[in-house]
């Protein structure tokens, strides 16, 4: 859990990043979002 916890906050920064730099990137977290809905 302590893991997935710390990726998240990484996620979430190299989302804003993402998001920044590129739109097109927004897609790509719409899927990581799915994913761990689904509970990938």
């Amino acid at each position: 859990m302590k893991g997935q916890v710390v990726f998240s906050y990484f996620e979430g920064g190299l989302a804003l990043f993402c998001i920044r730099k590129e739109k097109k990137w927004y897609n790509f977290l719409v899927i990581i979002i799915k994913r761990r809905t689904l509970g990938y």
